[in-house]
């Protein structure tokens, strides 16, 4: 169906199909972008997300003075579709194979980028017309969310802020300063605080979500105060439901931010830990980069129990609609705890080969595809090289 869809659009592209733009065609090549990558055609998908970038860099969507004179259904698709736009370019900055995808933003552009003026309004798209909000205000989320029980203004759009602001600080430093000489001035002490600054910054980000997008949330027994309570039953009744419904839409956002939350936190471990070996190799080993991996890695298995109670707590079925994405963040973390420090005791050894077994059995069945991620690799042919048996 995928591979239908995609030869079809292309094919009913006329020859100046490119003299005009808008967000409908920038919103066809990330989708097919995506749905392509799930189905591992990665040098298609690659394609694809170089047209999606091409179009969001002709239409601004990285400049908020670009969204004067849109109405406030262009500017919320646009805000909506900087922000997935922006997810792919961060991890073409700090995955090595995709060093050959093409760059969004380059790092001058980068930092002109208001990114706080760029969240879209925290309103459902039902209520948003062209004159602009209808029924009630945008409630403005804080930097710090402090609420404790539930709260009727926190809906999907809000979990995309939320999400987006979770990605931003996981990936700030990597984005703003790999590849560029200004990150180099810093001594490797600068850049481990710097890093376990935002670390310290990142896990406690997530506090005051509502009850039912907690880590730990209420799964089955989902309710909110103006919907009836949520339970097995109201499946077989109406699986179809507004309820049943909401439910399915609040445990795969809480799968994808709750994941997602952790395996930017082991990222963030990852580079302190290659700060800590350069420190090393610079002959600048002292007691503390020691005392530095072990509290690193005492944080890695946290966040490997943290992990895998989301994964058995929520139902495959919520788990799937996350795609390869959410599989690929699993394996990252797990494939971690390959590097388990050697001066580690034994008993420390004993768990991360149970935290790699356990992680085995969940990728089992999360990644039935078989597809083997070529997205690193140069999965392609250069048709010019074929005649030449020697390369």
């Amino acid at each position: 169906m995928i591979n239908y869809c995609s030869q079809m659009c292309l094919r009913l592209r006329p020859a100046d199909y490119w003299d005009h733009l808008s967000h409908r065609k920038w919103a066809v090549a990330f989708a097919l972008s995506m749905g392509v990558f799930q189905t591992g055609q990665t040098n298609q998908s690659r394609m694809f997300e170089a047209e999606s970038m091409q179009i969001a860099r002709l239409l601004e969507l990285h400049r908020t003075s670009e969204y004067e004179g849109l109405n406030a259904i262009e500017t919320q698709l646009r805000k909506k579709a900087f922000w997935l736009q922006l997810y792919t370019f961060a991890h073409s900055k700090i995955q090595p194979g995709r060093r050959n995808h093409v760059t969004y933003l380059d790092n001058y552009m980068l930092r002109e980028v208001d990114f706080d003026a760029l969240e879209p309004l925290n309103l459902l798209d039902e209520h948003i017309l062209d004159t602009g909000a209808v029924g009630r205000s945008p409630a403005v989320l804080p930097a710090r969310l402090n609420s404790n029980g539930e709260d009727d203004s926190f809906n999907t759009t809000s979990a995309f802020i939320i999400t987006s602001r979770v990605f931003l600080k996981g990936m700030r430093e990597s984005m703003f300063n790999d590849g560029c000489d200004c990150g180099f001035g810093r001594t490797p002490e600068e850049r481990l605080s710097r890093l376990r600054d935002l670390l310290d910054d990142l896990r406690y980000l997530l506090d005051g979500l509502p009850p039912h997008l907690r880590q730990w949330g209420p799964g089955d027994s989902y309710h909110s105060p103006d919907k009836p309570f949520y339970n097995d039953a109201s499946i077989d009744q109406d699986p179809f439901g507004e309820v049943h419904l909401l439910h399915a839409q609040n445990e795969v956002t809480r799968a994808n931010l709750h994941v997602t939350h952790l395996w930017l936190q082991n990222f963030l471990l990852d580079r302190m830990d290659a700060v800590i070996q350069e420190m090393d190799n610079s002959r600048l080993q002292t007691t503390a980069n020691t005392s530095h991996l072990k509290l690193n890695w005492r944080e890695r298995e946290d966040i490997c129990r943290q992990l895998l109670h989301i994964l058995h707590s929520i139902p495959h079925p919520y788990l799937e609609p996350n795609g390869l994405f959410l599989i690929y963040k699993v394996r990252d973390v797990a494939s971690s705890l390959l590097s388990c420090p050697l001066a580690m005791d034994e008993h420390v050894s004993r768990r991360a080969s149970e935290f790699v077994q356990e992680f085995t059995k969940v990728l089992s069945y999360l990644d039935r595809s078989e597809i083997v991620n070529t997205d690193g690799l140069k999965s392609w042919i250069d048709e010019g090289r074929r005649g030449n048996k020697d390369i």
